[in-house]
């Protein structure tokens, strides 16, 4: 008895696999949500004076942060004056635009020399 499966019969197969992976795919789901759950229910209980520590702490840190961005904001303010001051050295002496200035050392070079391409 010797039988082919016609398109029908793949096709019917291929709906029940694709149903038995939408089943597994759900309870993967479900299972995660009540782990989640089941951790959240663990929820330690800090005293009042360890709750105060904790916020004293992070209320110090966040007001340094906040004063670590205001000085990266007033370096990048002295960084802009540096190479301002620096193109006005550079106008002052007349040097040609392409002259390079590092900040690092405060010296002006002139600029790498371009090899033409043969």
């Amino acid at each position: 008895m010797s039988q082919e499966l016609n398109n029908k019969d793949i096709r019917t197969v291929g709906i029940i696999l694709a149903i038995g992976i939408l089943i597994v795919i759900f309870c993967l789901f479900w299972a995660a949500r009540t782990i989640s759950a089941e951790e959240k229910a663990h929820e330690y209980k800090l005293t009042e004076v360890q709750q105060l520590k904790l916020k004293v702490t992070q209320q110090e840190a966040q007001l340094l942060q906040a004063q670590l961005q205001n000085i990266q904001l007033q370096f990048q303010d002295k960084v802009s004056q540096l190479m301002q001051e620096a193109q006005k050295v550079k106008l002052e002496n007349s040097w040609p635009p392409e002259t390079a200035f590092n900040p690092d050392t405060l010296v002006f070079s002139a600029p790498p020399v371009k090899e033409e391409k043969k």
